[in-house]
């Protein structure tokens, strides 16, 4: 279970952060009062309204502060069509791992079916997700103290025996409720599945490889585990940050040789839980797409594991092309509020 006790420290860390900042904007609003008092020749201002002001100021300040930690992992942009997609929330995972949920294990091999529906629900991508961000969250707003593994084993743990019934793999399970949180060398694709807040978070793509690499050490420390989570982390943040898709392909192909169609392997292509059997196709059904629905019908339609292709290609079509705004709100309206609040940026 998580430790409250670090949590807690983590939340007092931010306090005495937006507390210094008030109390240095204080003290800098007053000098400046009193240096405009002595240069002016007097501005008529008693001694206590400077302090008032001051005080006003300083409080100003640190609600900005605030508001702008809560919302920095929400962008929003207009496309040229004037509608307001969503970038940097994980929305992106989110919505593709629901849309796929009901067709995972009876696969449709078509593009044409309703992107949401009666038996869609969120899974363990979506409940990883989350609880990834939620780790970032905790390990940025302390000042970046301590140890983000710890945190992120924290949180994994937390959030998975909140939702016990979110579809994970039986290893995971085991994990999940064992005392032992070493991780067991998988090579699933539960490391790239949960990975994106990584690259929406991080400052650089060093640092996304990096916070990537810790995610899925977690658990997942075999070597394709923490390539998949790596691959997919530098493709988000390239797309993130302006990059084609021919950038972003050279990022994938660092890791993975794809070279195949989304048409090629949609008659054959069955269940691979693995990284190397469903991160390369997850990677093609983007590269393909016209636009973000477009990337999560190319996924669930070559069938296989595809709320997990879903929601892997999912977070790079959110980086690249952003959630039509209605998508995002009906992603959304599946999730129980802890879960909604942290994709929204309010963990």
């Amino acid at each position: 279970m998580r430790n409250s006790s670090k949590r807690k420290k983590s939340s007092n860390n931010e306090a005495h952060l937006i507390a210094s900042s008030a109390a240095a904007a204080f003290v800098l609003s007053f000098l400046l009062l009193l240096i405009a008092d002595h240069f002016i020749g007097g501005t008529g201002i008693s001694l206590a309204m400077k302090l008032i002001l001051a005080g006003v100021f300083a409080v100003l300040l640190a609600v900005i502060d605030k508001f702008d930690k809560n919302e920095r992992s929400e962008r929003f942009e207009i496309d040229e069509k004037g509608r307001v997609m969503i970038k940097g929330t994980c929305i992106g995972v989110v919505a593709g791992d629901v849309a796929g949920s009901k067709y995972e294990f009876n696969n449709i091999k078509t593009k044409d079916f309703p992107l949401f529906s009666d038996g869609c629900r969120f899974t363990d991508d979506t409940v990883m997700t989350c609880a990834v961000k939620s780790a970032l969250a905790r390990y940025l707003s302390g000042g970046r103290e301590g140890s983000l593994h710890e945190m992120m084993t924290e949180e994994m743990k937390y959030y998975g025996n909140e939702y016990p019934d979110a579809g994970y793999g039986g290893r995971f399970s085991r994990w999940l409720i064992s005392d032992d949180s070493e991780p067991y060398n998988s090579y699933g694709n539960g490391s790239a599945m949960r990975v994106s807040a990584c690259a929406f978070l991080a400052s650089d793509i060093e640092e996304a490889r990096e916070w990537a690499v810790i995610s899925s050490e977690v658990t997942h420390n075999h070597p394709d585990g923490i390539n998949g989570a790596e691959a997919t982390a530098a493709a988000i943040f390239t797309a993130l940050n302006g990059g084609t898709k021919e950038d972003i392909k050279r990022e994938m192909e660092k890791y993975y040789h794809i070279d195949f169609t989304v048409d090629e392997i949609r008659p054959t292509y069955g269940f691979n839980e693995t990284c190397p059997g469903s991160v390369p196709q997850a990677f093609e059904c983007f590269l393909e797409a016209e636009d973000y629905e477009d990337c999560i019908r190319n996924c669930i339609s070559i069938g296989g594991d595809c709320d997990t292709t879903a929601a892997i290609a999912g977070a790079i079509a959110e980086a690249y092309f952003g959630v039509p705004e209605d998508i995002n709100e009906q992603a959304l309206s599946y999730l129980p509020h802890d879960l909604r609040d942290i994709i929204q940026g309010k963990c």
